[in-house]
C-alpha cells in the first residue's frame, strides 16, 4: 500500500536521501526554504516552499500534503536552521 509521507528539509543532503528511499514505494511531500531542488524523483512527489521557523508554517505544510495525497502516514523532520555563533561557528 503506497503511504504518503512529509519530509522537512527534504530537497537536498540526508533530507533528499531520505526522500529518495521513500519515494521508491510512497507518495512523498517535501518542504525546502532557501535553496530549491535541482530535480524531480518522480511523479508522486510534492514540492513546497517552506519557511518552517514561521507561525502557521507547518499547518500549511500539512493541508497541502492532505489535500494532494488524502492522507499523511508519516513525517520525517530533517529541516533545521543553521545559526552562526560568536567567532563564526555554525551550529
Amino acid at each position: 500500500m503506497v503511504k504518503p509521507v512529509l519530509i522537512t528539509g527534504g530537497a537536498h543532503g540526508i533530507g533528499r536521501a531520505v526522500a529518495a528511499l521513500f519515494q521508491q514505494e510512497n507518495n512523498v511531500a517535501l518542504t525546502w526554504c532557501h535553496r530549491a531542488p535541482d530535480t524531480a524523483l518522480n511523479d508522486n512527489q510534492l514540492f513546497l516552499q517552506a519557511d518552517l521557523t514561521q507561525d502557521g508554517s507547518a499547518e500549511q505544510v500539512v493541508k497541502a500534503t492532505m489535500a494532494r495525497f488524502g492522507r499523511m502516514d508519516a513525517i520525517v523532520n530533517n529541516a533545521g536552521e543553521v545559526l552562526t555563533v560568536s567567532g563564526g561557528y555554525r551550529l
